[in-house]
């Protein structure tokens, strides 16, 4: 299957600039699409399914993504820049900022970087759509992989960066580190949405407290 997409993706074209009304058009295809997978599942969200939910042709589609894998790794790309942004602007934000009396710096650091990131039911199930996609056509691992590196890099930087910040150093490799964090965020924001209390203060809260433990579990005071 071809990975090559027009708009944006691991191999897209630099010759094109994108336009205000192909950005929009784009845009309201990722958005349809979110909306689609979260309902049917990926294998289910067919290209038509998806036209349909964001009123245009296929058409339109075709001049913004080669295939409908080309979407996928769209949507994974914006969700994980999305996060990235996030945890930057708190770094920036909170770089000469006093914590709060009583608190720790971890401690602090995750609960902004969480409510910076709101996961709505939506887009939980489109992630874990999107992933279970992926397990099941392991052809994509390659793409996928691609896709997933530079997220990685810049996730590694900004973790190396709040530890320093918290004066702590990892006991672990930064690929361990990494593997815990992400399976620590998921599974938590996944818990979330069918907890006692789905959505709820309480189960955002347990979800800290695991990411907390976590990081001070793979990290000591330097």
């Amino acid at each position: 299957m071809s990975v090559q997409q027009t708009g944006s993706g691991p191999k897209a074209s630099a010759a094109a600039p994108i336009t205000a009304r192909r950005a929009a058009t784009r845009q309201r295809l990722l958005t349809a699409a979110a909306a689609v997978i979260a309902e049917r599942g990926a294998n289910g969200a067919s290209v038509e399914a998806i036209c349909e939910e964001a009123g245009f042709t296929r058409g339109a589609f075709y001049s913004n993504f080669s295939t409908k894998e080309d979407l996928l790794y769209a949507l994974m790309q914006d969700k994980h820049q999305f996060l990235l942004d996030g945890i930057r602007r708190i770094l920036d934000e909170t770089a000469h900022a006093p914590v709060p009396a009583g608190a720790d710096v971890i401690d602090d650091l995750v609960d902004k970087v969480l409510a910076a990131n709101p996961v709505d039911r939506q887009a939980r199930l489109m992630e874990t759509e999107i992933g279970l996609y992926m397990v099941r056509n392991p052809e994509q691992a390659p793409v996928l992989q691609q896709v997933m590196q530079p997220f990685h890099d810049e996730l590694a930087r900004l973790v190396m960066e709040g530890l320093a910040r918290a004066g702590r150093r990892l006991t672990v490799s930064t690929e361990d580190a990494l593997t815990l964090l992400i399976a620590g965020y998921e599974t938590g924001t996944t818990h979330l949405w069918f907890g006692p209390h789905p959505g709820e203060q309480s189960e955002l809260d347990a979800c800290r407290r695991a990411l907390t433990l976590i990081i001070k579990s793979m990290s000591e005071p330097v």
